[in-house]
């Protein structure tokens, strides 16, 4: 089952974009010449782990596992290149008639993500983006898996296919729990994904199944992961997702250091160029405080002075008033 889901997977874009063709329906995403590149991890043990939970020996376990497993645990990337964009097609899905876009690609694939050595997989392999329809998406995503799929509309309304799933995991009465999921762009949120947790009912010894499929505005997948008690089975990741999604955040924060990086550039100059005046302009001279010209004091015509004390008298007093003596 697992095997038939990978093989039956539409890949998605984020490197190399190039023109758009107008012609082609808006909920295709994707264009010819697309080149899109994703880091992968698999890993079966997990679902080894949740057949021994259920109470298959190791050795069941592991045979049951290698049925519905397809994938091989050494891959570390896969490479898709978009060969053609076909003409839109429908097809009656519960009565309801679903437009979609078929489209042909080249998968490669790589054991050595650091070395990017590509072995070609497939050759003109045809895969299709459907319209978003809420009960064709619904019946595409698992309770244990989530949504799988390499291209999606980027109109998917995941906040009602969260909801659907809900909704189904209470009609047949499961233990789950699905959220769309949101990301930030300039402090606005947008959904972008789905999560889910499902655990079985078939006993109490078993633990939860996650999943997280995160994707583009265009609506290409940009990353998956599928675990069973916290345990990874499958990781998918777009080559530059942490950029996607965190970019204006670099930008902000980038912005904010040059601004900051430019001040404290100016406050230096302009200190460096006060200092330099200070030293350039001539020293003040300080000024002597002046000092009135001194002048002989000289004595007023109108008093004279007795000639045995020198007491200053006034002209015209016949004797003296400090000693009595006589000035005639």
């Amino acid at each position: 089952m697992l095997f038939i889901l990978l093989t039956s997977m539409s890949l998605l874009p984020l490197i190399n974009y190039v023109v758009a063709d107008d012609d082609k329906p808006s909920y295709c995403g994707i264009n010819e010449g697309d080149n899109y590149i994703w880091k992968t991890e698999f890993d079966k043990d997990p679902l080894e782990d949740y057949y021994e939970d259920l109470g298959y020996s190791e050795a069941q376990a592991e045979n049951l596992t290698n049925i519905i497993w397809g994938l091989d645990e050494d891959l570390e990337g896969w490479r898709i290149y978009i060969l053609q964009i076909k003409d839109e097609k429908d097809f009656d899905y519960k009565n309801d008639e679903i437009d979609y876009v078929p489209y042909l690609y080249n998968l490669y694939e790589t054991e050595d993500w650091e070395e990017k050595d590509w072995d070609r997989e497939e050759h003109n392999e045809r895969g299709i983006i459907p319209e978003y329809d809420d009960d064709l998406y619904l019946a595409n995503t698992y309770w244990h898996m989530g949504l799988f799929k390499w291209f999606v509309d980027p109109k998917t309304d995941w906040d009602e296919l969260a909801d659907n799933l809900e909704e189904e995991f209470e009609d047949y009465n499961e233990e789950g729990d699905a959220d769309d999921e949101e990301r930030i762009y300039f402090f606005m949120e947008e959904e972008c994904g789905i999560s889910t947790e499902w655990e079985t009912k078939e006993t109490s010894k078993t633990e939860e199944f996650e999943s997280e499929s995160r994707y583009t505005r265009e609506g290409v997948l940009l990353y998956y992961e599928f675990s069973y008690d916290g345990d990874t089975i499958i990781k998918i990741e777009l080559e530059g997702a942490y950029f996607y999604e965190n970019w204006w955040w670099i930008l902000l924060i980038s912005i904010i250091a040059i601004v900051g990086i430019v001040i404290a550039v100016t406050v230096v100059i302009i200190v460096k160029r006060k200092r330099k005046v200070e030293k350039i302009a001539p020293p003040e001279v300080s000024k002597k405080p002046k000092v009135p010209a001194q002048h002989p004091v000289e004595s007023p015509t109108d008093v004279k002075f007795c000639p045995m004390c020198g007491k200053q008298t006034k002209v015209g007093t016949l004797f003296c008033t400090g000693c009595g003596a006589s000035l005639d």
